[in-house]
């Protein structure tokens, strides 16, 4: 279907349906078959041209909210989006809430010329992209925006557009001028990209709707997962699918590996990606394909033994079933385990390549810190002496762990972006001393408005790894610009930290619980890494011809 067709959404430009393109047998569209994505075959001349165009190219001048979408071509400038609308990364401090809007005096000083950049990000994005994360099937009408039924399907409102808006006007322009980040249009996936993993006859039943009710009970295509019952819903459904899936496996082409003085793209970053509950011939928990386990098959046939770290407070029970046979890929989720907390799996295990860490209800950003880096840091070092290094990294990051996220409630964690941006800047600068090169996906997160700060906050924090301490820089007041009030009453990029009520780690007996469930964490990292170091049955311990 057309984009023609679809309404325009609020702060999105239209993009010409000629940039749509879909991937080829490689997964990266540029019909050569290298895997690079550059459309002719050689990293080095993309890297050329890429130079000789921003040396030769100026900021655009034109309306930030007019310009949501980039190309992927490499003899086209992809640094000239606008300049926000206030300064972030300034120089002054960020604790002046004033001023909604900054001068260009308080922008970073051009002196002392900073190092270059060698560890560049890419980050999924063009408006066409947010349009079709944004547009999905309705089970009673025609799928469009303006629809008045009630039972409009959708995945996460209009959590893309707001994080859409944030990227164009106030985060993306100076991550670029600094050379940090580039923007790619990414480009659709085929089915035949989806049956790497995923069975015809269900994917047929996606885009063509089922034979017989009973299909839609077998492949659980109801509740949060329900199937549009008019053939333009669906069509609307099958698009959304191709475009997550080619974002990632598009990521996936775009990477390449560490080489010394050479500027590389280590890392790259989509957002509508993450979809890890998904099973090979079953939906669930808002996803219908698992564009995580596409990825990361990509990931290890390009790279070689690939780590997937899993922080959204549901365990990723689609991609541990995926890969519980695969020694090149190692899975390690933390997630909330408890009795009817979906989805009802991920205890600790003993199952090889499988490290599930359980964290209980109320867990705050220095908890969730203490477990996640330590842990982490044990789990790669004790890879490293008694198995295969790890070539390369995957995380997935939910925005759900959120202190009052509504689908959660309040049985969940009392997490703020910092915590989250914090992660994803800790596994960011892991990455690069350890020359790994990382793929960041999105998943969960049901505030669309926090869902959005978080996605954009952790933009920044994947760029650490670029020049680092930039996430410190990021002020935190959110410029005035077209969905400002829907950030009151505090109006900060920030969520608030909490210690109060059910999610609290206030003194008392709810606070030793917390604090013994962390504690039980750290025990249960600590027997995986033992039984690599012991050789034992479990853990993540394979001999390299597995």
């Amino acid at each position: 279907m057309s984009t023609s067709s679809s309404p325009s959404l609020p702060g999105i430009k239209e993009e010409s349906a000629s940039k749509r393109i879909k991937l080829d047998d490689d997964g990266d569209g540029d019909g050569n078959g290298d895997g690079n994505g550059d459309g002719n075959g050689d990293p080095a001349q993309e890297e050329k041209k890429e130079e000789t165009t921003s040396s030769s190219s100026t900021p655009s001048s034109s309306s930030a909210t007019t310009t949501a979408t980039t190309t992927t071509s490499s003899s086209e400038s992809l640094m000239n989006l606008p300049k926000p609308v206030s300064a972030p990364f300034s120089s002054t401090s960020s604790t002046n809430t004033t001023n909604t809007t900054a001068t260009a005096s308080t922008a970073i000083p051009p002196t002392p010329r900073p190092s270059p950049v060698l560890n560049r990000c890419v980050i999924m994005f063009s408006s066409s992209y947010v349009r079709s994360l944004t547009f999905l099937g309705n089970r009673l009408g025609d799928g469009s925006r303006t629809d008045p039924t009630p039972n409009r399907l959708t995945i996460h409102g209009d959590r893309d557009i707001l994080l859409s808006s944030l990227l164009t006007e106030y985060l993306l322009p100076p991550l670029q001028k600094m050379g940090l980040i580039v923007p790619v249009s990414p480009k659709m996936c085929s089915i035949n990209h989806m049956l790497k993993f995923h069975t015809l006859p269900y994917l047929n039943i996606l885009r063509n709707g089922p034979s017989s009710p009973s299909d839609l009970e077998t492949y659980n295509l109801i509740d949060d997962c329900a199937l549009p019952t008019t053939s333009e819903g669906r069509s609307h459904l099958f698009r959304y699918l191709q475009s997550v899936v080619g974002a990632s496996l598009h990521a996936v082409a775009m990477l390449q590996p560490y080489s010394s003085n050479v500027k590389r793209t280590t890392c790259a970053v989509n957002w509508g990606g993450g979809r890890h509950h998904a099973k090979a011939n079953m939906a669930g928990g808002f996803c219908y394909v698992n564009d995580a386990v596409l990825a990361l098959q990509g990931m290890r046939q390009k790279f070689g033994k690939t780590i997937y770290v899993d922080i959204d407070i549901h365990h990723c029970d689609g991609v541990e079933d995926a890969f519980l046979h695969d020694s090149k890929v190692v899975t390690v989720s933390f997630h909330k385990y408890d009795l009817g907390f979906f989805p009802g799996t991920g205890p600790p295990t003993g199952k090889k390549g499988v490290v599930n860490v359980p964290l209980p209800g109320g867990v705050t950003d220095d908890m969730f810190k203490s477990v996640f880096e330590d842990g982490l840091e044990k789990i790669i070092h004790a890879n490293c002496e008694h198995s295969q290094p790890f070539k390369a990294f995957v995380l997935a990051v939910g925005a759900d762990g959120l202190y009052g996220d509504p689908i959660v409630g309040k049985d969940g964690w009392s997490l703020t972006t910092r915590g989250l941006a914090d992660s994803v800047r800790f596994v960011s600068l892991l990455c690069k001393r350890l020359h790994l090169p990382l793929l960041i996906l999105g998943g969960g997160g049901y505030s669309d408005v926090n869902a959005a700060r978080t996605f954009g906050v952790c933009t920044v924090a994947a760029c650490e790894a670029g020049r680092e301490g930039v996430l410190s820089r990021l002020p935190d007041r959110i410029p005035d610009h077209e969905f400002f009030p829907r950030y009151g009453p505090t109006f900060s990029i920030h969520t608030e930290e909490t210690t109060k009520g059910d999610y609290g780690s206030e003194v008392g007996r709810r606070g030793r619980k917390v604090w013994a469930g962390v504690e039980d964490a750290k025990a249960v990292i600590e027997i995986a890494v033992q039984s690599v170091k012991g050789g034992n049955q479990g853990g993540f311990s394979y001999n390299d011809d597995d």
